[in-house]
C-alpha cells in the first residue's frame, strides 16, 4: 500500500462515514485498528509469501478519492465509481 498524509482529516472523515454507512447496511465490519490514508497497490486472497521489490519511492498529493465497485466479466473487469470526494489537496 501507499500511505499518505491527511492533514485536513478529510480522507479519514470520508472513510469513517463510508464505513459507518456500510455497517448500517450490514455490508461491512470495520476493523478495530484506526484507518490509515492509503492506496492499495497489490492484494492477495491469501498470503502468497511474495516480497516484491520496491523499485521507485516517490511522493504525491491526492486531491480526490473514489470508491469503486468491480465486477469480473468475460471481457475483463468492469469498474463503476460509486462515490467520489474531494480531499482538499492541490
Amino acid at each position: 500500500m501507499i500511505l499518505y498524509d491527511d492533514p485536513s482529516g478529510a480522507a479519514t472523515a470520508f472513510a469513517t462515514d463510508l464505513g459507518e454507512r456500510l455497517e448500517r447496511l450490514g455490508a461491512y465490519r470495520r476493523e478495530g485498528r484506526p484507518w490509515r490514508p492509503h492506496v492499495t497497490v497489490l492484494r492477495f486472497d491469501k498470503r502468497a509469501g511474495l516480497h516484491p521489490e520496491v523499485t521507485n519511492i516517490c511522493s504525491f498529493r491526492a486531491v480526490r478519492t473514489a470508491l469503486y465497485s468491480s465486477a469480473l466479466r468475460p471481457g475483463g473487469a468492469q469498474y463503476q465509481a460509486l462515490e467520489t470526494a474531494a480531499l482538499g489537496g492541490r
